[in-house]
């Protein structure tokens, strides 16, 4: 996993590759809602990676994912709403789930959708460029600020956690919080989504996101 999650320091330059993807994805996601004619669209890992894909790739795609989003080039309407559908859970972080929390959450896969990057953004996200003195929502002086390469981690701490700290009831699912120590601690909190329409796969959905300082 990168090493470079947040911070105050520039924003690494973007990888040629995560720039390719990210136009790739802008035209998927622009042809998908093109044919659906819905508010909502998925993005599939198969859109842009074939089977076996490294662990590196897989970065590039959800960091360009998120990047377009921020960008502004991948919805045509504020209104609607994309979800990337990543891999399945593994069966090993099913059986530690499992272990350290009782839940079942094998069959399920994991995603991340643009109004939950928005809300980790807008909440842990860099400075208020109106309100240059303060972050804004919940970012406070014991965390960084996330950005765009923040979320290349992304699979890694949901899948090779070095702990689960929480277990939370929140509107229709249950979620849970994964931490993972890299220059600093890493938090995703993901929800359990199990009642899906029309035989969709169950997801553990991406819900939120921070950095917590690394200690002196």
């Amino acid at each position: 996993m990168r090493q470079r999650l947040g911070g105050k320091q520039a924003e690494p330059p973007v990888k040629p590759i995560v720039k390719e993807i990210a136009l790739l994805t802008s035209e998927v996601a622009a042809q998908k809602f093109l044919e659906s004619k819905k508010r909502k669209v998925e993005l599939e890992l198969s859109d842009f990676l074939p089977l076996g894909s490294s662990q590196a790739e897989l970065e590039d795609v959800v960091e360009a994912f998120v990047r377009v989003h921020r960008d502004g080039k991948l919805l045509p309407s504020g209104q609607n709403v994309a979800q990337l559908n990543l891999l399945p859970v593994s069966p090993e972080a099913v059986a530690r789930i499992k272990a350290l929390t009782g839940l079942d959450v094998s069959g399920t896969i994991h995603s991340i959708d643009t109004r939950q990057i928005d809300h980790a953004f807008n909440r842990h996200g860099p400075l208020n460029n109106t309100n240059p003195n303060r972050t804004l929502g919940e970012t406070d002086a014991t965390q960084e600020p996330i950005n765009a390469d923040t979320f290349a981690a992304y699979l890694d701490v949901v899948e090779n956690f070095d702990r689960i700290s929480g277990i939370r009831k929140k509107g229709s699912g249950t979620t849970i919080t994964f931490e993972k120590d890299v220059d600093g601690v890493v938090v995703i909190v993901e929800q359990l989504q199990t009642k899906t329409k029309g035989g969709k796969t169950p997801t553990l959905a991406f819900f939120d996101m921070w950095i917590k300082k690394a200690k002196p």
